[in-house]
């Protein structure tokens, strides 16, 4: 290409072209103090890595966004704030960089200052509400379950929640966080004076030895590293019932990383009317067996001995889990959006519904652990996709467990491991194959 490219009328410059693709599309990461390695808020700094810029762009590994139409899926609707850059977008970049990365006149420059409306947060308005301590998870296990319950005066009464967010305090060890609702109050008595307690998996949804009332939990949000906060259209809203408490679980993965304190916020903004649509979370996957009507876990090509077992081999650069799910709801309800969710070994997650005897592909997800996110349609309520009774969800989960999957390869590295058989569990180091399918029901009149 010809070194004077970038004098050539029209040829890319970062005022006039690359600073609002930027603003678009990087900055809400890319900004100082952001959770992207470096800050590409000005043109030097955006000189500066122009070669990088273009390598991460061009193999769309960046922005980092994982659903994609492929030969096995193409999704019944395009995707809500969809960061993937058009063909056009990344060839502008390209040619910048090779055109030596002019800056161009400052005039052309697009409004400055759009991180704020572009933040990995929720605004000003919003609620923020934080653990009454940092919590320093314990040195003895790889992983650890712990609970903090939230009084938040805003909801007592009952509240609709319009966007919410969790802001992870110490990103080097946690691994994941659900939130939840507790309307028994019987989590909120296992907190100590600082408001947290242990919760290994399976303890929140059963009364405890010396307990005599059960928690009734409601998933309100589940997010992983990648998370964005999700911001419902008009008229669909979480709900929390009245007397309810917040409960937030994090799993800590310390691996062999040094020991900090973590201080993970929620944030959240109410709805300011009653909302049309409620949103409902369904679960499916994580089985470990079949189910006697053919749903649960599938056959696989590595059960042995002809037992079907959650079970990826070590050194298997391409394995498959299948789980099936269905839907039994006394009625049609739309489908707003999906999370997919695996652990480190995970590649691939697509989810399929199936209807007499048609498949429709609702997401194939190339998952990547780091930028894990909630996808929803783009659609008004009544024209979204609709599950049925009777419908079936099926969930393949591929994995590669082998040193040259990146993100596993790393965590194996730190522990100082080579690839083990993996099996489903909650840990780190095993795997899961879910996706929570949020779905709209009509608030009750």
């Amino acid at each position: 290409m010809p070194a004077n490219l970038a004098t050539l009328e029209g040829s890319p410059t970062y005022h006039r072209d690359v600073a609002p693709i930027l603003e678009r599309r990087c900055i809400k990461c890319h900004h100082e103090g952001g959770i992207g390695p470096f800050a590409l808020t000005d043109y030097e700094q955006a000189r500066a890595m122009a070669p990088v810029i273009t390598v991460e762009t061009g193999a769309r590994r960046m922005p980092p966004w994982g659903a994609h139409d492929t030969h096995e899926c193409v999704p019944p609707l395009p995707w809500r704030e969809d960061e993937r850059m058009s063909d056009e977008e990344i060839m502008t970049l390209r040619r910048w960089d090779l055109g030596g990365a002019p800056e161009g006149d400052s005039k052309d420059s697009p409004p400055a200052d759009l991180v704020s409306t572009q933040s990995l947060e929720l605004d000003a308005t919003a609620i923020d509400i934080a653990p009454r301590a940092a919590y320093l998870p314990t040195s003895s296990s790889l992983d650890e379950f712990r609970c903090f319950v939230f009084d938040a005066p805003e909801i007592e009464s009952g509240a609709h929640i319009s966007a919410i967010h969790v802001v992870p305090g110490n990103r080097r060890i946690v691994h994941h966080v659900t939130v939840f609702t507790d309307r028994s109050g019987a989590l909120a008595k296992r907190a100590g004076p600082d408001g947290s307690f242990d919760c290994p998996p399976g303890s929140l949804d059963r009364a405890l030895p010396g307990e005599e009332v059960a928690p009734q939990n409601a998933t309100i949000l589940a997010w992983a590293p990648g998370g964005k906060p999700l911001r419902l259209p008009d008229g669909v809203a979480i709900e929390i019932a009245p007397k309810s408490k917040i409960v937030m679980e994090v799993h800590y993965s310390t691996g062999a990383r040094s020991i900090e304190p973590d201080l993970t916020r929620l944030q959240f903004s109410l709805a300011a009317t009653k909302p049309k649509y409620l949103v409902g979370v369904w679960g499916v996957g994580n089985f470990g067996s079949p189910l006697e009507n053919g749903d649960g876990l599938q056959p696989g090509e590595n059960d042995r001995d002809g037992v079907v077992e959650f079970r990826i081999p070590a050194q298997a650069e391409s394995h498959a889990e299948t789980m099936v799910a269905t839907f039994t709801h006394g009625g049609a309800l739309p489908l707003f959006g999906l999370r997919p969710h695996a652990h480190l070994a995970g590649v691939e997650i697509k989810v399929d519904v199936l209807r007499n005897g048609a498949t429709q592909c609702m997401l194939q997800d190339s998952w990547d652990f780091h930028w894990q996110r909630i996808y929803t349609y783009e659609a008004a309520p009544e024209h979204l996709p609709m599950l049925y009774p009777g419908d079936r969800v099926r969930i393949r989960c591929s994995y590669n467990n082998t040193m040259m999957n990146r993100r596993l390869a790393q965590e194996l590295r730190e522990r100082g491991l080579r690839p083990m058989d993996i099996f489903g569990g909650p840990d780190t180091l095993s795997e899961m194959c879910l996706a929570d399918l949020l779905l709209l029901v009509k608030t009750p009149e």
